[in-house]
């Protein structure tokens, strides 16, 4: 039987099988020997193979199914995507867009600086103010003091510096010296004192501070120097009392605050400083004694002294 079932090589095969129709190559014909066969083939390895021709369809073996890559591309190249150009060309920004994009710009600066120019404003004139505000105070604080001022006793005119003189030795002795107002007073211990003026009645601005209608407010005003050569002094407001009729020592009054408020002090050998008491007495009460009184214990001798000064401010 023909083992092509009867037909020519030529034509198609009665294969019920999925792989598609192979054509036999124009060459082949039926009846050749295998020689022939063979001798065709050498023919036509010196010549290009055509893309549509299959050297497995003549043996009977299945074809090559497998997707037959593009001329001209390698296997290894990735797959080029190509988009089609659907959008026109962008042209470059027109004479008019670039006025625009500037005149936005510059639109922007303007604004900015505008903004900082107007914060800069408002600083300086909150400044000005504020210092127009502290000058008016000023002057007021200044007017009112002066009206103060005008209002003190005479003795308020006197000089305010203390002659120290040649620098001494400290001596401590048991003593009391005595002055006026406007006196320069000085014991044996180094310290001088002067009383400038004295204020009676007395106005306080502490608010929270309450006077009995009965009772009276004294501010005295001194200055006060340390003589010796080597001695600092620690001088405190409580080494001062007010000395009244009945010779009771009053201590200085609880207020707030108050021009030259004196509490303590470290006076350095030569140095003078200055200060202001107010005490509480008896409504228009004399006479009035101010007393700086300080007690030494003298070692080695087991004993003490104490040394007075005595201002009479009104008699």
């Amino acid at each position: 039987m023909d083992p092509n079932s009867g037909i020519g090589p030529a034509g198609p095969r009665l294969d019920t099988s999925t792989q598609p129709q192979v054509t036999a190559p124009d060459f082949m014909v039926p009846n050749q020997s295998p020689m022939d066969i063979q001798g065709n083939l050498t023919g036509l390895q010196q010549q290009p193979a055509s893309p549509t021709f299959n050297q497995q369809a003549n043996t009977g073996l299945p074809m090559d199914q497998s997707p037959m890559a593009p001329a001209g591309n390698s296997f290894n190249e990735p797959p080029q995507n190509i988009q089609p150009d659907l959008l026109p060309p962008q042209e470059p920004p027109t004479d008019g867009k670039k006025v625009a994009i500037i005149a936005v710009i510059s639109v922007v600066v303007c604004l900015v600086v505008g903004a900082a120019m107007f914060f800069v404003g408002v600083a300086s004139g909150t400044t000005k103010g504020r210092t127009a505000a502290d000058k008016m105070w000023q002057q007021k604080e200044a007017e009112r003091q002066k009206k103060e001022d005008g209002d003190k006793d005479d003795s308020a005119d006197v000089a305010e510096e203390l002659d120290l003189g040649d620098l001494i030795d400290p001596q401590y002795l048991d003593e009391t010296i005595e002055g006026e107002v406007g006196d320069q007073k000085a014991s044996s211990d180094g310290f001088v004192l002067k009383v400038t003026n004295v204020e009676r009645n007395f106005k306080t601005d502490d608010p929270n501070y309450k006077l009995d209608p009965s009772k009276e407010l004294v501010k005295v005003n001194f200055i006060f120097g340390n003589t010796t050569k080597d001695k600092p002094k620690d001088v405190s407001n409580f080494g001062f009392r007010l000395e009244d009729s009945t010779s009771a020592k009053l201590t200085p009054e609880n207020i707030a605050e108050y021009e030259d408020k004196f509490d303590t002090v470290k006076l350095d050998s030569g140095a003078q400083s200055k200060g202001s008491i107010v005490y509480l007495i008896n409504k228009d009460e004399k006479p009035l004694k101010f007393v700086r009184e300080q007690v030494y214990r003298i070692s080695g001798q087991n004993r003490e002294v104490t040394t007075r000064i005595v201002i009479t401010i009104d008699k």
